[in-house]
């Protein structure tokens, strides 16, 4: 464990910490993160929990609902930044998790 690079706003315990050194290196503030175990989310039943839709054919677009597969990513400056080329799917809940990009140029 490395050193916190913070120190409490004020003296009761739960006080918010302000970073003493650069905020945006130092793993406090805006550039926190927590460190998590390097392996997937299983499911109950041992299986990868986040996945491609091509892996799990159980999961599909609602009928009526557009598929964003092949769809434009536009950045807030107008620009295209890529386009949707997967859907990656939640097993453990009836949700899509995160589209997969593939960068312009």
């Amino acid at each position: 464990m490395s050193e916190i690079k913070a120190e409490p706003a004020d003296y009761y315990n739960g006080s918010p910490l302000i970073p003493t050194g650069n905020p945006m290196v130092d793993g406090v503030g805006p550039a926190s993160w927590a460190n998590r175990s390097d392996t997937p989310d299983m499911t109950f039943h041992g299986t990868a929990k986040i996945v491609p839709m091509r892996l799990d054919p159980t999961f599909s677009i609602a009928k009526g609902d557009p598929d964003p597969r092949g769809l434009p990513v536009i950045a807030a400056d107008k620009v295209i930044a890529g386009t949707v080329i997967e859907v990656w799917v939640n097993r453990s809940e009836p949700q899509v998790s995160y589209y997969e990009v593939q960068l312009a140029g």
